[in-house]
């Protein structure tokens, strides 16, 4: 099963080639292990007798009538592994367990400290069995703190980790955004970790434990929401209509919806109105003050809605894209699988699902290095069984006594684990930067090249904003428009090992800087393209933020309840998952380096970042193409009923309800006392879901008149899923994260305090010591350009005053 990393017979296999996982994760974790496996990495998924109970989460496919329903999710987020039946309550399946543990260079587990204590297999004592083993911990609110063993579901880790508040479906009330995006997100980060970790552990030769947190994983991508609040106190509600301080409104077009920009690019909008005939009064001057179009933004949408619906989304998509706006049109399913740009990178996979071709998305990165194989599907339980037990026989463990003198001596003894690696920083705004300051938390040194043109809005380096995605960073002036500028950028780029850019692909070709001319320089560079759309296809040139991504990947259709009425993602969810694929494929491509010495360019496209995540939904549309393109996505992920969110006493208060089977039912109606909710037709899944909207409004009758925080209370001691729709204020007062030192605070030299998340990366019993606050503009111009460099004091004062450096 095992070959030596990364080669066979001198020829490179895989990045995790000779990587050794064991998967025992269920839906919450499962994504993360498939991402280990996709680079090569051996993924043993360890299954009860009788199967994974994720193996009967939604949405299901059959074409048979009568036929076995496959799991959609469960196929989707468990590719590339083996699996091995064992039932780890028998002393047998503990042995075996025991010696795979032994054996293992990952353990990724969602099991709560209680089972592994049950079965005698605490963290302390796998870590003496095998102190190379990184093991990943994945739960709902981490191994410790007052909120460990609550109950929890998608609804309710999002609920209290503050995504539901600022998210709406259409509706009008707070509500989680479609799928499972929680346990993606969570898994995400556990992947970046993982790879993270066995980098320090090649260093240092020992393995880890981390505590992964999902409601920390959640509360991590919040990014303007938390950063407003510990700014200025203000909480950022829900935006369930357009409003002016939101840049992007989904206004109806023709045939759907479409995402734009309208006081962001007012003046060029006016003017096509205008050249249409349908500006109406907005020439007039009034119009030309601000504050003026902010207090009548209403008008201006009437007015904006009534030129949209003369058009199709596919016209104002182009239109947008060829001004250079990040316009787009809220896509359906179908839309997304015919995306010409998507199909022109090859970006969807085929397999077969009880006889019938399914498509499902590939990774949102491409290395130019190394290319992955086809991957295989999820095998049935215990299909792998045989030849995992014969493995173990075969393979001994390597004696500890001769391992300490195959480890060299440990170089990292704490967690700057990148303080080996320089990496410059030309990203903005929040994906590129989000993924170097992941490694800049680990130690890297990254250098990021600004210029005084572009250090403005929210890429000024005295803004909440910035400090809050640049902390432990350096900062210097270049303007790479500048031929002479540019000259220094290549020296710079030869003392470098990561090079990070989030450009459309015309801009770094259009300086002669294209991954091919840098790689001449620097033959080990690692370079991360993190574009919009991709360097190839049809769209490479078209722009993006988070908020495209929602409508282009479907997000925001799926999202909504509400036919015709998209739903609002109130925070830049797609940059930050967008970011964390980019840390993951560099922390790869640092791998990949040291096995093979050569550097790699990553290709990486925000757009199929978000698709990725729907990846369920995708599959299943692309299996029953002919149903309406504006129906709902697929079956529920999950059968529970109730699941969603109810109002109670107070402004804007809500809690987040999940009754996953009929004896939590049982208990839960219970609780209410509602003799209403008495009735057979709702004691079972099939009849609760045909009377949802019943069961919803004697819920929300009850908890109208009650507190948030005393229905939560009193449903999680009788042991069901139910959270506090936290707002900003609340995320910054949970006892949850204050326990666990989710925040911290680095002082900058403008505005005191710089608070902001610690991120679930960083291990929780470990203080970020030399942490600091966001770089001020060109506060390291002299000690890169002159001491690094070596460049004359005389040219560096020339360079300031040409321009050149500034």
């Amino acid at each position: 099963m095992h070959s030596s990393p990364g080669k066979n017979n001198g020829i490179y296999r895989s990045i995790l080639e000779g990587i050794f996982v064991l998967d025992l994760a269920d839906e919450k974790g499962s994504y993360c292990s498939r991402l280990l496996a996709d680079l090569g990495a051996e993924v043993i998924k360890i299954e009860p007798p009788g199967g994974d109970p994720s193996r009967s989460l939604g949405p299901f496919y059959t074409d048979v009538p009568g036929g076995a329903p496959v799991s959609l999710s469960f196929f989707y987020n468990n590719l590339n592994k083996k699996s091995l039946v064992l039932d780890m309550t028998t002393d047998e399946g503990k042995h075996v367990f025991e010696r795979l543990a032994e054996r293992a260079d990952v353990l990724v587990d969602t099991c709560s400290p209680d089972y592994w204590n049950a079965l005698g297999f605490g963290s302390e004592k796998l870590r003496r069995a095998n102190p190379r083993l990184v093991h990943l911990s994945i739960t709902p609110f981490g191994q410790s703190g007052p909120k460990a063993a609550y109950h929890a579901s998608a609804g309710i880790v999002s609920a209290f980790g503050g995504q539901t508040y600022v998210c709406s479906d259409g509706s009008g009330k707070p509500a989680k955004m479609f799928g499972m995006q929680p346990w993606y997100t969570a898994s995400l980060f556990g992947a970046v970790s993982v790879l993270i970790r066995l980098r320090k552990r090649k260093r240092t030769g020992l393995g880890d434990f981390m505590d992964l947190s999902i409601q920390e994983a959640v509360a991590s991508t919040l990014d303007h929401v938390l950063v407003d609040y510990f700014a200025d106190g203000r909480v950022v509600h829900r935006q369930d209509s357009p409003t002016p301080d939101w840049n992007f409104s989904a206004v109806p077009c023709k045939d759907g919806s479409i995402l734009l920009t309208i006081l962001r690019n007012w003046d060029t909008l006016v003017e096509i109105l205008a050249s249409e005939k349908r500006s109406k009064d907005l020439l007039d001057q009034k119009w030309q003050e601000p504050d003026y179009r902010e207090k009548h933004f209403d008008h201006i949408l009437e007015v904006v809605k009534e030129w949209a619906g003369c058009h199709t989304k596919q016209e104002l998509f182009e239109l947008g894209q060829a001004m250079r706006f990040p316009w787009a049109p809220v896509a359906t399913a179908r839309e997304i699988l015919e995306s010409p740009q998507l199909q022109s990178r090859r970006f969807f996979i085929e397999s077969n699902i009880s006889g019938k071709k399914a498509f499902f998305p590939g990774m949102p990165y491409r290395f130019n290095s190394w290319t992955p194989t086809s991957p295989s599907p999820p095998p049935p339980p215990g299909g792998n069984t045989a030849k995992v037990i014969e493995y173990l026989d075969t393979h001994k463990i390597l004696n500890n006594q001769i391992l300490e003198h195959i480890i060299d001596k440990p170089s990292c003894i704490n967690d700057n684990i990148f303080d080996d690696i320089r990496v410059l920083d030309l990203s903005r705004m929040l994906s590129g930067p989000y993924a170097t300051r992941i490694l800049a938390d680990f130690g890297a040194e990254v250098i990021k090249v600004q210029t005084e043109k572009t250090a403005r809005g929210a890429e000024r380096n005295d803004t909440a904003y910035f400090s809050a995605w640049n902390r432990n960073k350096r900062s210097i002036r270049l303007d790479l428009d500048n031929a002479e500028a540019r000259k220094h950028f290549l020296k710079l780029v030869a003392e470098s090992d990561i090079l990070v850019e989030n450009y459309s692909p015309r801009v770094m070709k259009n300086w002669g800087l294209t991954y091919d001319r840098l790689n001449e320089v620097n033959p080990s560079l690692i370079m991360l393209s993190l574009s919009a759309m991709g360097q190839t296809g049809p769209w490479k040139d078209y722009v993006g933020f988070a908020p495209t991504f929602h409508a282009l990947s479907g997000l925001m259709a799926a999202s909504s309840v509400v036919p015709d009425s998209p739903a609002i993602i109130g925070h830049p969810y797609g940059d930050i998952i967008a970011g964390l694929y980019g840390a993951f494929s560099l922390v790869a491509a640092l791998k990949f380096r040291d096995d093979t010495g050569k550097g790699m360019h990553i290709d990486l496209a925000g757009y199929e970042a978000m698709c990725t995540l729907l990846g369920p939904a995708l599959m299943y549309r692309s299996l029953t193409q002919n149903a309406d393109a504006r129906s709902r996505w697929c079956e529920e992920y999950s059968q529970a009923v109730p699941d969603g969110c109810f109002p109670c006493r107070g402004n804007d208060r809500w809690c987040a309800l999940t009754i996953k089977n009929d004896s939590e039912w049982k208990t839960f109606r219970r609780i209410l006392g509602q003799t209403e909710l008495e009735s057979d037709k709702f004691s079972t899944t099939e009849g609760r879901k045909k009377n949802k909207q019943t069961i919803d409004t004697i819920i929300r009758r009850w908890t109208a008149d009650r507190s948030a925080e005393s229905i939560v209370q009193s449903l999680q001691e009788a042991g069901l899923a139910a959270g506090v729709v936290q707002n900003a204020e609340d995320i910054s007062k949970d006892r949850q994260l204050a326990a666990r030192k989710f925040f911290v605070s680095l002082k900058h030299p403008k505005f005191g305090d710089a608070i902001a998340d610690r991120s679930c990366l960083w291990p929780r019993q470990s203080e970020p010591e030399g942490w600091k606050a966001a770089p001020l503009l060109g506060e390291a111009d002299y000690e890169v350009f002159l001491k690094l460099l070596g460049m004359p004091e005389e040219t560096f004062r020339d360079g300031i005053r040409r321009g050149i450096i500034g």
